[in-house]
């Protein structure tokens, strides 16, 4: 899974086959924890074929910021967001903090050189994904569970759609390192059908 500028058209499909709505999903970092949303609420996501994608050519720091606009809301959509504005901000202040990890993330992802890059992503490792992931399990922790306001957000199928791309990237070993966040991503995948949708992308991927 990686970061990319390739946008991909994609319809809400709802289990009950009421009227679908068509939502632009900017890079394909983000389809996983879009369909696992989509999949708790009971919709799925179908691909478009390729003539209906549309590409647009915004830098890919900004397709970040577009995507996670289209989680907070099918989160707000669902009932998934917070109770009132106050809430709102508790989950986009974590939020924030996941996306600028991301972001860096993305960076470290961009060097050619492979030799350099394992050695990036040892310093990486050392210095800034164990700042990050040990306040994300904290505050999960302190959540009950959760990244925000001890309740089930959209921020949680963020981090859970994002998960296995983190641990690709960085070369995360499984451990009891980060112990919380590992429980959340696996409450939300193994949900009956949050497990199916991430079975179907598994099987388009290969």
């Amino acid at each position: 899974m990686s970061f990319r500028s390739l946008g991909k058209l994609f319809k809400t499909k709802k289990t009950d086959k009421s009227e679908s709505k068509e939502i632009i999903l900017p890079t394909e970092g983000f389809e996983r924890s879009i369909a696992m949303l989509l999949a708790y609420s009971g919709q799925d996501l179908t691909e478009t074929s390729s003539e209906e994608r549309d590409k647009p050519e915004s830098p890919s720091h900004r397709c970040n910021l577009h995507s996670v606009a289209v989680l907070r809301f099918l989160g707000r959509s669902h009932g998934l967001s917070g109770a009132d504005p106050f809430e709102d901000l508790e989950i986009d202040k974590i939020v924030d903090v996941f996306v600028d990890f991301l972001n860096k993330i993305q960076t470290l992802e961009r060097e050619q050189d492979p030799e350099l890059k394992a050695r990036n992503v040892v310093a990486f490792n050392e210095e800034v994904a164990l700042l990050y992931l040990t306040k994300l399990d904290a505050v999960i922790a302190t959540n009950r569970g959760h990244l925000a306001l001890s309740k089930l957000t959209w921020a949680d199928f963020l981090l859970a759609g994002m998960w296995d791309y983190i641990k690709e990237v960085l070369e995360i070993v499984a451990n009891n390192k980060f112990h919380n966040v590992e429980l959340l991503v696996q409450q939300l995948a193994s949900i009956p059908t949050v497990k199916l949708a991430l079975e179907r992308i598994s099987h388009n991927e290969t």
